[in-house]
């Protein structure tokens, strides 16, 4: 299967704020470019579409960090992959909604009625079934598809959680981060649009008031007056049950990335899979450890299991890194260093 419709991705990476989760590992490094696997995270959502979608016209990264941040990593990322990428800065915190509206002009530039819209939450990590999804979604017909996923019931109240018909998928209720035990099939943050989805966004939007001191999203920076939308609770919740919003159930492996840990456990669920995105890495002898090709390695040091090691990190001679362990850009490890998770 290969797409025929044009199509754009939009890539949700948000911005600063203060919140803690993501806290030590977010306070040098935007959370979207901290590295899994020796890939900045977002690279991962980059580099499926570019690998899946024939008729992907350009990557926008939409979110409220400085742009700064990001032109190292786009000029790279352009380069190697061949892809468009441009990021689109938000003024304010607009939800996951409100910078599809704002910026819809820009969004869909290049595309018409027949084209179609990725969008993604950056803070996941997924298979990326692009193809399937785009497949169930030209099937069904209808204005939205949302990648689904089962989830032990213990933690469906951290996630959106979807009520689905069995024979036709279309998503019967949405409810998010619900109080009470709705389903165990949730939101995996990987959504496809037809273009009439803005037709959508917009009515609500004028149905919306304008930030005011009651916008939970308010804070003292968000002076603009824009208005905040969110996909989740004002989007999707009306769309259900009204044969426009469909679930295509995944069955391969997916992760939040919420908090610390969960990068550790992500990069060893990569390593495992020996995935073809972290080939061209050099690998140790230790089973599902990476090192980056530039750094170096000491004689007689022994690398554990899970490990990554990335750019330009310096290990001596006689060091011993134990399993699941990280390290980032530019650490030097002394002689005969002993490092356990």
């Amino acid at each position: 299967f290969f797409s025929v419709m044009a199509t754009k991705a939009v890539i949700l990476i948000g911005g600063p704020s203060k919140g803690t989760r993501f806290r030590p590992l977010s306070l040098e490094t935007p959370k979207p470019l901290f590295p899994i696997c020796n890939r900045p995270l977002v690279y991962h959502h980059i580099k499926a579409c570019k690998e899946q979608l024939p008729q992907l016209q350009e990557v926008i990264l939409l979110g409220f960090f400085a742009p700064h941040l990001f032109e190292e990593f786009i000029n790279e990322t352009k380069e190697e992959l061949d892809v468009s990428i441009r990021y689109i800065k938000e003024e304010s915190r607009l939800g996951t909604a409100g910078g599809l509206y704002k910026f819809k002009d820009q969004i869909t530039e290049g595309l018409d009625n027949d084209s179609s819209l990725f969008v993604f939450n950056c803070d996941i990590i997924a298979d990326f079934p692009l193809q399937q999804l785009e497949s169930f979604h030209k099937k069904h017909g209808h204005l939205c598809s949302i990648l689904t996923k089962h989830v032990e019931q213990k933690n469906v109240k951290n996630y959106g959680c979807l009520v689905a018909d069995e024979e036709s998928k279309e998503v019967l209720h949405y409810a998010e981060k619900p109080e009470t035990f709705v389903s165990d099939l949730v939101n995996c943050g990987v959504y496809l649009f037809r273009m009439e989805i803005f037709d959508k966004i917009v009515a609500v939007a004028t149905s919306k008031p304008k930030q005011s001191e009651l916008d939970i999203y308010a804070t003292k920076e968000d002076t603009t007056g824009d208005i905040k939308i969110r996909l989740e609770q004002d989007v999707f919740r009306q769309l259900a049950g009204h044969e426009s919003l469909y679930s295509f159930e995944y069955t391969g492996y997916w992760s939040p990335i919420k908090h610390p840990i969960d990068s550790l456990v992500v990069s060893r669920m990569l390593l495992s899979k020996n995935n073809p995105e972290i080939s061209g890495e050099l690998k140790t002898k230790a089973r599902n450890s990476l090192v980056h090709p530039s750094a170096s390695v000491g004689d007689s040091s022994l690398i554990g299991e899970n490990v990554t090691v990335g750019k330009n990190v310096k290990i001596g001679v006689g060091v011993r890194i134990k399993d699941y362990s990280k390290f980032n850009y530019w650490l030097e490890l002394h002689h005969r260093s002993v490092v356990q998770n």
